[in-house]
């Protein structure tokens, strides 16, 4: 103690080798403090004295713990680097860094290791930023790029697919011919949204000009949509050596004639289908085309009516309700390349319809078990109710739900279950945005509180052997949990069994195993068998066991 504190005051130079050792037996003190370390050391026994010339100099108590907690990172530091050169036997490698003396740097052990955790941090912070700048542009009906900036889409359906499970070929409408259907069953599914603009389509009076394109015009003060045409001019400007496009859009959007926005739909999120790349972004490689929605461009804050035909068409078009409001009229347009259209057809009609009620859509239904999910892009994954909605609405434990793709996009990243990793099904949790049980009801009583959910806690548990949260859920899963969705990370359906077995092998026998290794000192050779016993057989020998079906 009296060594680890001199270093700590700083009062000598800190040595190039650490030495750590006693001559002689400790007393009953050091004896105790070396004992009860996360990684104990062992000593050659004690004389059962406390001698009062070596008592420890005065300090608070704050001080006594960061020496503990450097002490202790920098034994898991030199057993992690053991571990690798025993992995790493045979490779060659560069040599070791050696610690600096403070004498020639100033840069100590300390500060070197504080420098390399900001730099994880900063790359941690920088995936997350990407992830997220990823997600919104998914929001927006972009695909991100995985490779390169500009890298274009490749599975682009083609035009003769059906609009509702992208089969091909499909037989396009008899009256319209402007959308594909495989099916009966696709056509009859769409017909309620479709019939709004059928009859429109096939009878819309000629166009006026080569240079006016075909648009949908969704207006505030009625309950359909219908068919213009939008005079669409080319320009070319002279000093940029430059050809553009001048839209005529008024007086659609308002006597007023407003300044106008733009929303660029390239990917359908609910058919799993993409329209074109690069549209959004204006890059320079572009394939396929968009549909281009014009709107008012304060249309939330210029006092502008509820579209009542986009609610309408909504309605026609799926069970879903719209979880964004939109408001004034809007018109939408088809976007070939920069600055060039063509005439919308009534296959971008539903694609403007899936992207508008899939938009900031997180809801989540339960499935009928003994029917398959809607849509190809729909999985069936499972909820796992918190204390709350089993008292108060007498669900089970695990109930199965339908979540698509749009409602993945929209709660975000989730998380993976480490102990799902290491019995080799691997599930992604997200909570449910739903804030009902995140504080308890009023007249709730009992010892739990009402987003309580230990199912999920458990599945999280860390496993990583190098980290020295070993063992312990994160924060944000051990605190306001409330209910969660689970969902194979492989795009499989999961099914409730599945998840109850996971969830009764973490709970029921994980529980023990960490707890007591954690009690134990938590050695890396005793974390090692906790995981080298989380095997698939394991948990389903352990579920019959349990006396469980």
């Amino acid at each position: 103690m009296q060594l680890v504190m001199h270093y700590e005051e700083r009062s000598a130079p800190w040595p190039t080798q650490n030495y750590f050792g006693c001559s002689k037996r400790t007393c009953l003190l050091c004896e105790t403090f070396l004992g009860t370390l996360p990684s104990p050391i062992a000593t050659r026994g004690r004389h059962g004295v406390c001698y009062p010339a070596w008592a420890v100099p005065d300090s608070d108590s704050s001080a006594v713990k960061v020496a503990i907690e450097r002490l202790k990172r920098y034994l898991i530091t030199r057993i992690r680097a053991l571990a690798n050169d025993l992995s790493h036997a045979n490779q060659k490698s560069r040599t070791e860094n050696v610690m600096q003396s403070d004498i020639v740097s100033d840069f100590s052990r300390f500060t070197l290791e504080e420098w390399q955790q900001r730099e994880e941090a900063a790359r941690r912070f920088k995936n997350q930023q990407t992830s997220q700048h990823n997600g919104l542009l998914i929001l927006e009906g972009i695909t991100p790029p995985t490779e390169s900036r500009y890298r274009p889409l490749e599975n682009f359906e083609p035009k003769d697919c059906c609009i509702m499970c992208n089969a091909s070929p499909g037989i396009p409408c008899a009256q319209c011919r402007s959308i594909y259907y495989c099916s009966r069953d696709c056509e009859n599914s769409d017909f309620p949204s479709h019939s709004l603009l059928c009859k429109q389509f096939a009878t819309q009076p000629g166009r006026p000009s080569p240079e006016h394109k075909r648009a949908i015009f969704f207006p505030t003060d009625k309950d359909k949509p219908c068919l213009i045409w939008v005079s669409c001019n080319r320009r070319y400007d002279e000093e940029d050596g430059i050809r553009w496009t001048q839209i005529d859009p008024h007086p659609y959007l308002g006597i007023d004639r407003p300044s106008t926005g733009r929303t660029r739909i390239e990917h359908n999120p609910v058919r799993c289908r993409n329209l074109g790349s690069g549209h959004a972004g204006f890059s320079p490689s572009m394939e396929g085309y968009c549909v281009s929605l014009i709107h008012r461009d304060a249309y939330l804050c210029d006092g502008s009516a509820t579209n009542r035909s986009i609610l309408a068409s909504v309605r026609a078009s799926c069970t879903s309700t719209v979880h964004h409001e939109y408001r004034g009229p809007m018109i939408a347009l088809r976007q070939t390349h920069y600055e060039d259209y063509a005439d919308i057809t009534l296959a971008d009609f539903r694609h403007i319809m899936d992207y508008l009620v899939s938009y900031r859509n997180t809801h989540v239904r339960e499935s009928i078990l003994d029917l398959p999910p809607r849509t190809p892009t729909t999985v069936r994954g499972v909820k796992i109710c918190c204390h709350g909605e089993k008292k108060l609405h007498g669900s089970d434990s695990f109930v199965s739900v339908n979540v698509t793709r749009a409602n993945q996009i929209s709660l975000g990243s989730g998380s993976i279950s480490p102990i799902s990793v290491c019995l080799g099904m691997l599930i992604r949790f997200w909570k449910d945005p739903d804030l009902e049980f995140r504080d308890d009801p009023p007249g709730w009583e009992g010892d739990m509180t009402a987003d309580n959910n230990p199912n999920v806690a458990f599945m999280m548990r860390e496993t990583d052997l190098a980290k020295d949260e070993w063992g312990w859920a994160p924060m944000y899963w051990n605190n306001e949990i409330g209910n969660v969705w689970a969902v194979r990370e492989d795009g499989e359906d999961l099914t409730v069994k599945q998840m109850a077995m996971m969830c009764h092998f973490a709970k029921r026998k994980l529980q023990r195993m960490f707890d007591d290794v954690m009690e134990s000192g938590s050695s890396l050779v005793a974390r090692q068998g906790v995981l080298d016993s989380i095997t698939w057989d394991n948990m389903v020998a352990h579920w019959y066991e349990s006396g469980r079906s």
